[in-house]
């Protein structure tokens, strides 16, 4: 179907259990191997010396597409970070931030060290 993928969230720990068998899937959907897909990672960068601050910029834009992107029954980047293991903290930033409470959402939202 497509010649390549532009993951958004990509965790690199996830890839052999989680992504692989999914783009495995749709490959052979595709009538082809996976070797033929190129694969593109888009990952936000903030330049900073301050760990803590550079976290805490990336919290807003975290809590937009895990909380606020889509319903509460179909949001691609909720399902994401559940299937990473993150239900508990999905599910309270998608509430939070459905509830209007975005700061509160935000502050929930935890980009890895």
């Amino acid at each position: 179907m497509a010649d390549g993928w532009l993951p958004v969230f990509f965790s690199p720990s996830h890839y052999e259990t989680i992504i692989r068998p999914q783009l495995e899937k749709g490959a052979a959907r595709a009538g082809r191997p996976l070797s033929e897909l190129s694969v593109c990672v888009n990952q936000p960068v903030i330049v900073t010396d301050d760990i803590d601050a550079g976290r805490d910029a990336a919290r807003a834009h975290l809590a937009l597409y895990i909380g606020g992107m889509g319903s509460r029954e179909r949001n691609y980047y909720n399902q994401l970070f559940c299937r990473y293991g993150f239900e508990d903290e999905a599910g309270r930033i998608q509430d939070l931030y459905l509830d209007r409470r975005r700061e509160e959402a935000a502050a929930g939202a935890h980009p890895p060290r």
